[in-house]
């Protein structure tokens, strides 16, 4: 708890405030959804994907303390190392095409850096599916306060790893502040369709996915 706002674990009854609150302040900012064209018209596919992580109730909210109004939240789930699989057989039965080609990228990062679990030797770790803070609550350390406790949580629950994939540079930076270490990336450029074209161009200064974990 801060003197501005409180952060607490996020229930299913927040899924519609919480649902409304990423259509405002994580869709219009998250590079991919920008360069896709549908950062201010989400698919309800990719926000349930996002949002069914509320069950395990490791994600969090941040509530202004004047208003009671979500500030900020950090939507958090379980993986495994059969993860690419998974992310792989979702992307090969999506029916959106701005979601499919998400996963596509999600597959190809856990393909790629997945080497992480056999150096780590653990079989779970606590994933961040994302992390938003609304565009009036910046600068009040809204979004570190959030990482901060889902690494508490993380802990909690006895996991010894902490990994996000990061579409954004200001999002790389902060998990770097925040000590984790950057075991995989793909520049955007290289993540190329059928015709050899780049499947994304974010605007700058996104140029890359960066694969972070962090030791607990």
């Amino acid at each position: 708890m801060t003197d501005s706002y409180t952060v607490r674990v996020a229930e299913m009854q927040d899924w519609d405030d919480l649902s409304a609150f990423l259509k405002k302040a994580f869709y219009p900012q998250e590079p991919l959804s920008i360069s896709l064209g549908v950062a201010h018209c989400p698919s309800e596919v990719d926000i349930a994907s996002t949002m069914r992580q509320l069950a395990e109730r490791t994600s969090l909210i941040a509530l202004d303390s004047s208003t009671g109004n979500i500030i900020g939240c950090c939507i958090c789930g379980e993986i495994r190392p059969s993860e690419e699989d998974a992310i792989a057989e979702e992307a090969a039965s999506c029916e959106c095409p701005a979601f499919q080609k998400v996963l596509q990228l999600l597959a190809t990062m856990e393909k790629n850096g997945g080497h992480y679990w056999k150096t780590s030797g653990v079989n779970s770790a606590l994933a961040v599916y994302a992390v938003a803070v609304d565009p009036d609550a910046r600068r009040r350390g809204v979004a570190r306060a959030l990482l901060e406790r889902a690494r508490s949580i993380a802990r909690e629950r006895g996991y010894q790893l902490l990994h996000v994939d990061c579409s954004s540079a200001f999002s790389s930076k902060l998990m770097e502040q925040m000590g984790m270490e950057c075991v995989y990336s793909l520049k955007y450029e290289h993540f190329k369709d059928s015709s050899g074209q780049p499947v994304f161009k974010p605007p700058s200064p996104h140029t890359e996915m960066r694969k972070y974990i962090l030791k607990l």
